[in-house]
């Protein structure tokens, strides 16, 4: 099998094509956002403990938060902009039953994904549950964005005849529910005296 070497340079499109390819496809050259999650579980009387920490995907539509924030106030008709502010998040368990335990995070997430996949998931938003905890300058070429995200020892605790309720899957939206980044993970169980706290970063 032929194997293609890094020394080998005849793969790499030359200076016109490069410019050719920027200006048909310049979204896809452009710097990329990505994330990553870290979520802690506090069970009353013990230390508070690492359930899941992984990177996450950037959805579709946060293009579309971007360029509506940018061109806010310059076009008549437009949505008002706190539309399009990133205000909270959503967390479901896929539509699987509430007793089925996952243990990965599979399937992965795409960047297509406009929402989740439970039909009704429970929402933390709001003072307090839902902050921007930092905005940091990480290196010369990025910035990046922390929120953390608060589910309260008697909030998103049952559902139907359960006392407690199970969650695989949670997203982060704006205002108008426009998703912005997405992540599955293992079933976190979420019952009366149990805290989640998230710290989910985008990183530009």
């Amino acid at each position: 099998m032929n194997r293609v070497s890094l020394k080998d340079q005849s793969f790499l499109p030359n200076e016109g094509e490069v410019k050719l390819l920027l200006s048909q496809h310049l979204v896809d050259f452009s710097p990329q956002s990505f994330g990553f999650v870290s979520m802690f579980i506090f069970d009353e009387g013990e230390k508070p403990r690492l359930h899941y920490k992984d990177t996450n995907i950037v959805v579709n539509g946060s293009r579309k938060i971007l360029a509506k924030l940018l061109a806010h106030g310059r076009i008549v008709g437009e949505s008002d902009l706190n539309d399009y502010i990133v205000s909270k998040c959503k967390f479901g368990n896929r539509n699987q039953a509430n007793g089925i335990m996952v243990t990965t995070a599979d399937p992965i997430p795409t960047v297509n994904d406009t929402k989740l996949v439970d039909d009704n998931p429970f929402t933390v938003q709001g003072e307090g549950k839902f902050v921007v905890s930092s905005i940091e300058n990480p290196s010369a070429n990025a910035w990046s964005v922390t929120f953390m995200i608060t589910m309260d020892t008697n909030e998103g605790n049952d559902i139907g005849d359960d006392d407690f309720r199970n969650y695989t899957e949670m997203g982060l939206f704006s205002t108008n529910d426009t998703m912005y980044a997405r992540k599955t993970f293992p079933s976190f169980v979420k019952l009366a005296g149990r805290k989640l706290v998230v710290f989910w970063t985008i990183v530009f």
